[in-house]
């Protein structure tokens, strides 16, 4: 009933409580979101953490670092080694900034004992290091026993050098590959970052373009013996 001078009340009385339950459900549902999201991004920050240390293994089982340090290897100076007439010949491109400079002062290869030698690929400083780890090793082996190490002994320890980098607290694995050459068993091998030992057999070529250079060495090679072995026949 309409009486003049006096409002009228057109929201039902119950419609104010009705909104305050509406807020209170959304409030509750947002906080449930939030809460949500939250477990989502702490979820995906702790699968990120294992980048904050160089020696912690990532969610998938990977050290990111020795396979930065393998692909370093990769973009290293190309070495080539084969194994023809009882000795080993070796054969890397050298190439410096400046005409003026006649010999950077690295040795690419080395002389670890009067049956090994050893070159290197990747960041050259590491290569420096390791191969004179390698012939510190060959030298106090020599003092102790009066003989040559075994290339299977010097592998070995050349094998946990580089792998006590890929966990060693505050420092990286080496960004370098070694390759052995021993007139022992006439074999080579090649080192990688991770410390694995890898038989290359008398014909290897590591670093960059290794894939492009391996099986044209192997063919000139091939070619090299059948015409050296024609001209024995002929003769």
């Amino acid at each position: 009933k309409f009486v003049p001078g006096k409002k009228r009340n057109l929201v039902p009385s119950h419609t104010s409580s009705d909104m305050i339950s509406n807020m209170a459900s959304a409030a509750a549902y947002f906080s449930i979101f939030l809460l949500a999201f939250n477990v989502f991004t702490n979820a995906n920050r702790l699968d990120e953490r294992h980048s904050f240390s160089l020696t912690t293994f990532d969610p998938k089982g990977r050290l990111d670092q020795v396979e930065r340090a393998s692909r370093a290897t990769l973009l290293g100076t190309p070495v080539i080694a084969v194994y023809h007439n009882n000795s080993f010949h070796f054969a890397a491109p050298q190439a410096f900034p400046s005409p003026f400079i006649i010999d950077d002062g690295t040795a690419r290869f080395a002389k670890v004992s009067d049956r090994i030698v050893a070159t290197h690929t990747g960041i050259a400083a590491d290569g420096r290091i390791v191969i004179a780890a390698a012939q510190r090793m060959a030298t106090e082996h020599e003092f102790t026993y009066d003989e040559c190490i075994p290339v299977e002994e010097l592998l070995e320890e050349m094998s946990l050098l580089f792998q006590n980098y890929t966990m060693k607290a505050g420092a990286r694995p080496f960004g370098c590959s070694i390759m052995v050459g021993s007139l022992d068993n006439n074999q080579l091998y090649r080192l990688d970052p991770s410390g694995a030992i890898e038989s290359l057999g008398t014909i290897a070529v590591m670093g960059s373009l290794s894939n492009i250079l391996d099986e044209p060495v192997r063919k000139i090679l091939k070619q090299y013996k059948k015409s050296g072995s024609n001209q024995k026949t002929s003769q």
